[in-house]
């Protein structure tokens, strides 16, 4: 059936990924350090590393800021809205990641 193709190509495409963090020496050692904090597995850590290359370059307010779980002043001279929204630089690919605010801590 159609799905047990897809579910063999995700298998095989997610090992080729892995393959690939474990061969980048840069990739693995933040691998490594994703991956040590409790809830955040292989497929958390491959996003992270696909879509933040700042991870290690930035602060953890730098980066919380980058992916949008960083509240931010809307102030414009006279012009106030709510406080500390939540602002998105990077929004499509990080909108899975609000719920793990614990990993942009390192």
């Amino acid at each position: 059936s159609l799905i047990k193709v897809l579910d063999t190509r995700l298998i095989k495409l997610e090992k080729e990924i892995s393959e690939h963090v474990q061969n980048t020496p840069g990739w693995r050692e933040k691998d490594q350090i994703i991956t040590s904090v409790p809830g955040a597995g292989p497929n958390l850590s491959s996003h992270l590393l696909a879509c933040l290359p700042e991870l290690g370059r930035l602060n953890r307010h730098q980066i919380a800021a980058l992916v949008g779980v960083a509240p931010l002043n809307l102030d414009s001279g006279k012009f106030s809205r709510e406080p500390n929204r939540l602002g998105r630089t990077r929004s499509s690919p990080f909108r899975p990641l609000h719920g793990y605010p614990f990993c942009f801590s390192m």
